[in-house]
């Protein structure tokens, strides 16, 4: 097994959680700047890092290296996604109970920040 940084999946992974980050950041200040709330700016800020954070834990969850069986890495896969479920019903009740004012700046941003996603699909071959 080859160490840190994993192999083709792990670079794309951090490479979509920091655009994520950078998303929330960037939108926390927007918020800031709009509406002169600082709770509005963590909210942006933490729709944001909640997918990061979810796609670093799957991204770590994934056995490293080209030498992987099939059968290995895809029950890896499943398991952390299954356990990305269960960590973004909860992370994301705790946000919109934390946040329930703010539940505008929350989910706006973690829509641009999920959207990375398709975006990723443009440098990630």
């Amino acid at each position: 097994m080859s160490t840190l940084p994993r192999s083709r999946i792990f670079r794309p992974a951090l490479q979509i959680a920091c655009a994520q980050i950078g998303i929330g950041l960037l939108a926390g200040l927007a918020w800031l700047v709009a509406s002169g709330s600082a709770a509005a700016a963590l909210a942006a800020l933490c729709g944001g890092a909640t997918p990061a954070l979810l796609n670093f834990y799957v991204a770590l969850r994934l056995p490293a290296g080209d030498d992987v069986p099939a059968e290995k890495f895809l029950a890896a896969f499943y398991r952390a996604q299954a356990m990305k479920l269960g960590l973004a019903v909860g992370l994301l009740a705790l946000a919109a109970l934390a946040f329930a004012d703010q539940f505008i700046a929350l989910i706006t941003t973690l829509g641009l920040a999920l959207a990375m996603h398709w975006f990723a699909l443009l440098w990630v071959r």
